[in-house]
């Protein structure tokens, strides 16, 4: 069967879903980059980030991992990749990709010459992921997806930490922190590709699934509730905590605890590709932080990484500090649309151009 769907379809519920999982993602990166302390170190009287931290944290701690689980099941839907639909456009996001990656290696470097030093990140993950997904769109068995799927699921039945524990010191030490679980004396590592690189192989299957298998879309309901069932019981290893102790908080949690968000998530992304009632808000779609979400989330660093030069500003401003977030949402929504309108002004006068010289050309 072939497993396509109109590529300009858009579900306006997920892309209400991916702002609402931006919004808090931003929220944390701000804490992180622009301060970086293990904990927020403000009082609730002087700031919103004690209740960031405590509530937000917790409740959309996973956004940031969620946000790129939901680019796959969007990739599956249109089976996006390297090989299909618009190449140009996907090695444009490829390049972006590995200008990231690039530049969070000298950035993060005190000698980037060094061969021996490699900064794995999250650009390095989702290059990873994204070279997969270019892989996985030439498979045309729906068996097959539901294998890989399987395979996906049960990643997360190990404790992260027992890759860890099971193969440290058989690879290079570089090679490890982008392999599984990495404690240091200053902090935990984040993206590992054990189990997390688990992501592509359910939701880009599951996107591409739920083209083709109609009954497979009731599930949503199962999911919700089994997933909600399961957070209840299952009990956090880690406190919320932004700073370098958030990717401890995030990624090194149990199987039961990561595996009932990732079911919540998996039967809300089904659910909103149904429902009719966000067909109302289609406004969500217009946004550049939807249609060229790469773009805009790699823009969205660059704008954080040049604001942290400018720390004792904030620390002495919370309020600005406090709703930084917000700004950046709205100030990097305003360059994407300027920098996309102003490129579609400069094709649509080259192509004038072009006919206009053609034209020329042939009556002489």
């Amino acid at each position: 069967m072939d497993l396509m769907v109109e590529e300009k379809k858009r579900y306006v519920g997920l892309d209400i879903l991916r702002v609402v999982l931006i919004l808090p993602t931003i929220m944390l990166h701000v804490w992180n980059i622009i301060f970086g302390e293990t904990h927020v170190t403000f009082s609730s009287e002087q700031s919103l980030y004690p209740f960031y931290e405590n509530v937000i944290a917790r409740l959309f701690g996973y956004s940031g991992i969620f946000i790129f689980a939901l680019s796959f099941f969007l990739y599956g839907i249109k089976q996006h990749s390297l090989f299909k639909l618009k190449p140009i456009r996907e090695y444009f996001k490829l390049a972006l990709l590995i200008g990231a990656m690039v530049s969070t290696q000298f950035s993060d470097s005190m000698n980037p010459s060094d061969p021996d030093f490699f900064m794995w990140d999250i650009f390095s993950f989702v290059l990873v992921a994204y070279l997969i997904i270019s892989f996985l769109a030439l498979i045309k068995s729906e068996r097959v997806l539901q294998i890989i799927l399987a395979v996906g699921i049960s990643l997360f039945f190990v404790p992260v930490t027992f890759y860890s524990k099971n193969l440290s010191g058989i690879f290079h030490q570089q090679f490890e922190t982008a392999l599984f679980a990495v404690k240091t004396s200053v902090d935990s590592n984040g993206w590992f590709l054990l189990p997390w690189i688990g992501l592509p192989l359910i939701f880009y299957p599951l996107g591409r699934l739920f083209v083709v298998q109609k009954s497979f879309r009731k599930w949503y309901w199962l999911l919700l509730l089994v997933g909600v069932l399961l957070a209840i019981v299952a009990s956090e290893t880690f406190p919320p905590a932004l700073g370098s102790l958030f990717y401890e908080y995030v990624f090194w949690q149990s199987p039961a605890y990561i595996i009932a968000r990732l079911l919540i998530f998996s039967g809300l992304v089904l659910w909103l590709c149904q429902t009719t009632w966000a067909r109302g808000w289609n406004f969500f779609s217009y946004l550049q932080w939807n249609k060229n979400f790469w773009f805009c989330y790699i823009l969205h660093f660059g704008f954080i990484d040049f604001l942290s030069d400018h720390q004792s500003f904030f620390a002495q401003n919370l309020f600005y500090l406090d709703w930084l977030w917000l700004g950046l949402f709205l100030g990097v929504e305003l360059m994407a649309q300027m920098f996309f309108a102003i490129t579609k002004l400069y094709i649509w006068i080259g192509k004038f151009v072009f006919r206009i010289g053609r034209r020329w050309f042939r009556s002489n």
